[in-house]
């Protein structure tokens, strides 16, 4: 299996906020994140900045790097990190093994799925909605579940806003609604809590 390959692989320690790959890279290799945080960063060619994803621990990401391509984005330790590197040769020999094709391509048809929901999201829905599909989608990917609802670390402001396209004042103007409508729980340890099903509400009401 894929993943069986990226244990096979060496740990990289990565420092918080160091470079794992750069824009402009010819690095034909998959990565799979032991632990941390990474995000995927992308730059307009007027410098504007676009989020493109956050990826939490068990995760494979930098996949467009095997079309052999520069790579059009930066992946960015958002904390302490481990990876594991895969180089293209390597998988490609284990994709003719059956098991690892199946593998990665249910893992490439999700990710596709999960941009494609991000475009129509951009398109269709109000800025703080986006936020609100943001936060729900980040904790149900890297959070965990006790009896207050969904618990994740929280993110900044800023990346919260290149995330969803807006800016950080808005941003915290739509996080203090959240809270004072029982939506969210900022908590003073660093963590956010996300009452799902308010959530949930909130966004059919929205629709």
């Amino acid at each position: 299996m894929l993943l069986d390959m990226a244990l096979a692989s060496p740990d990289v320690q990565v420092p918080v906020r160091d470079n794992i790959y750069n824009c402009g890279d010819h690095d034909e290799s998959i990565y799979f994140l032991v632990r941390g945080m990474v995000k995927s960063m992308a730059w307009s060619r007027g410098g504007k900045r676009c989020m493109l994803a956050i990826h939490s621990r068990g995760e494979f990401f930098g996949e467009v790097g095997l079309l052999g391509t520069p790579r059009p984005d930066t992946a960015i330790a958002m904390k302490p990190s481990v990876v594991r590197r895969i180089p293209k040769a390597r998988l490609i020999a284990s994709l003719r093994g059956g098991d690892v094709f199946d593998d990665f391509s249910l893992r490439l048809i999700a990710r596709i799925a999960e941009r494609q929901r991000v475009i129509i999201n951009m398109a269709t829905m109000k800025c703080e909605n986006r936020l609100a599909v943001t936060l729900l989608e980040l904790a149900r990917k890297m959070g965990t579940r006790d009896a207050r609802g969904l618990v994740m670390e929280c993110i900044t402001h800023e990346d919260l806003g290149l995330m969803v396209g807006t800016t950080r004042s808005r941003i915290g103007f739509f996080l203090k609604t959240f809270r004072d409508t029982g939506l969210v729980d900022l908590n003073g340890d660093g963590t956010m809590v996300i009452h799902e099903r308010r959530m949930l509400a909130y966004l059919a009401q929205e629709v």
